[in-house]
């Protein structure tokens, strides 16, 4: 039974179950909760489910950043003796730091047009699970992809940064 009351649950609860047993039934009432609790208890497996998936979300974004940090940071190592000519003829700062951070983000482009349709074949099945989520809309692959894009830019930020300031005579000096 649903029952709507404006007073206590465990009031209308008792009520009921001294009404219920006066008219010399055998009806048991088992359990007696607002609709509050019974929702909380119905969205309890998929809210932890979600919650799970937040947090793996964000370790894969922190590893993937970490990863693309260390490959602009050693292909700006190996890359030395070039940055430091470009720079010895006349490249600017800013140049420099622009074409290792494009670079950075034509990776993670490569990556995005791989992975984007991939997304959308694998978020299918979980369109119904996700009410009212927007899963199958256009919102969540924009954010998702412009949050992307500004990672790449940060984590290949730092190694752009310290590939500008290469001293061309020691960059040609080494190896």
């Amino acid at each position: 039974m649903i029952v709507r009351t404006s007073g206590e649950v465990g009031a209308c609860a008792a009520m009921m179950r001294r009404e219920l047993t006066a008219g010399g039934e055998d009806v048991l009432l088992l359990e007696a909760r607002s609709m509050r609790e019974h929702m909380a208890q119905q969205l309890l497996v998929p809210e932890a489910s979600a919650t799970l998936l937040l947090a793996l979300g964000i370790a894969t974004m922190a590893i993937a950043t970490i990863g693309l940090f260390g490959l602009v940071a050693f292909s700006v190592a190996r890359r030395t003796r070039e940055i430091g000519i470009r720079v010895a003829v006349g490249a600017t700062t800013r140049q420099v730091v622009g074409q290792v951070v494009r670079e950075a983000i034509g990776l993670v482009g490569v990556g995005w047009l791989v992975g984007l349709p991939a997304a959308g074949l694998v978020m299918r099945p979980f369109a119904q699970t996700l009410v009212g989520a927007g899963a199958t809309g256009p919102w969540p692959y924009v954010a998702v992809s412009a949050l992307l894009l500004a990672t790449a830019a940060a984590a290949s930020f730092v190694p752009a940064r310290r590939a500008a300031g290469v001293n061309p005579t020691s960059a040609l000096r080494c190896e």
